[in-house]
């Protein structure tokens, strides 16, 4: 009798996979709702939610937005934000965890009121590389700075890239966007992998507001979770 009963303790205290989960969670609207709720609380946004709520008109009323996209892990990473992954079931249907962290040995997944840890490599079997995340603007109502945009965008814009550099520039008092700062925005686009088109857009102004140290809202690879 003993022995069986450390088998059912080892048995017990085994790490849960995808593959435990997975075909035990709802599919469809249902999981889709579960996990925006867990991402909204990760922003720290208390919202009634039923079947007509739509997460984006939340999100767009606490001054963020949604991004949407099919990319892999490492284009998380470089965003660093929580996001909502499109996970393929056995059985072929979907079910959706929310991203809460990732590390050098892998991911965190919340799955209701469940936290996984797994492995990138178990992460891609089930991940189709949908994913949904929200984004906060550096300045409240700025989702784009380019040539033309207000004195203080670009004066913002000015000043993440000087911490990025690790410089001052001695155009950093100038509130106009010139030739020499689109320059300047696409060497950054560069180093960083993104499209060198000299105009921040949610790309360019997340990894800006990554690498500058102050970025708005939770992080991939902060401790803890917010659950």
């Amino acid at each position: 009798a003993p022995p069986a009963a450390d088998s059912a303790q080892t048995d017990e205290a085994a790490p849960r996979t995808l593959g435990h989960v997975l075909p035990a969670q709802p599919a469809g609207p249902a999981s889709r709702r579960e996990a925006e709720q867990t991402l909204l609380r990760q922003w720290r946004i208390a919202a009634s939610y039923d079947d007509d709520t739509r997460l984006c008109d939340v999100a767009a009323g606490n001054g963020l937005r949604c991004r949407r996209e099919i990319a892999g892990l490492g284009t998380l990473r470089a965003y660093n934000r929580p996001a909502i992954l499109t996970l393929v079931q056995p059985d072929g249907g979907y079910s959706y965890g929310t991203l809460l962290a990732v590390d050098g040995e892998g991911a965190r997944l919340q799955f209701g009121d469940e936290m996984i840890r797994v492995s990138s490599v178990e992460l891609e079997r089930y991940w189709n590389g949908e994913f949904m995340l929200l984004w906060g603007p550096p300045l409240d109502g700025t989702f784009v700075i380019s040539a033309g945009s207000p004195p203080q965008a670009v004066q913002w814009l000015r000043h993440a890239l000087d911490r990025a550099e690790g410089i001052t520039s001695p155009d950093s008092g100038k509130t106009y966007f010139d030739h020499a700062l689109q320059a300047r925005l696409k060497a950054f686009q560069a180093r960083r992998g993104l499209v060198t088109d000299g105009i921040a857009g949610m790309q360019t102004l997340t990894h800006l507001l990554n690498v500058s140290g102050e970025p708005r809202g939770p992080l991939l690879d902060a401790e803890p979770p917010y659950l």
